[in-house]
């Protein structure tokens, strides 16, 4: 095996699942600061998580020669960055369908007391 990597798998690991929590708090932060931009601070913060296990893979997995195999379990040291990504966006989507849900209800209501109105 071409051990060649930019970071050994376990650095890269830990610093993706470092960077899944910094993150959010990071655009939690940022919208304290400029409440305009929230979804743009969010929106971010979602690529970011959704992007770290394939760049924790990159920077941590070796290059290998053409005639070279990869070993069997080479990727399972990155299931614990993946499932916490994971959880992170099923999470930022649970936030974003209540919001919508509050925004319809909202607009709902709106609409029927226009209706009620003389």
């Amino acid at each position: 095996m071409y051990d060649d990597s930019i970071l050994p798998a376990d650095v890269a690991v830990v610093l993706g699942l470092m960077w899944n929590i910094i993150a959010p708090l990071a655009a939690f932060w940022a919208t304290g600061k400029y409440p305009r931009m929230r979804l743009v601070f969010h929106g971010l913060a979602c690529f970011v998580v959704l992007l770290s296990p394939l760049t924790a893979m990159i920077l941590g997995l070796p290059g290998l020669l053409p005639e070279e195999e990869e070993s069997p379990g080479a990727r399972f040291v990155f299931l614990p960055l993946i499932f916490e990504a994971a959880v992170i966006l099923l999470l930022y989507c649970l936030a974003g369908a209540m919001l919508l849900s509050k925004s319809v209800h909202s607009a709902i209501a709106d609409w029927r007391r226009s209706d009620q109105s003389p």
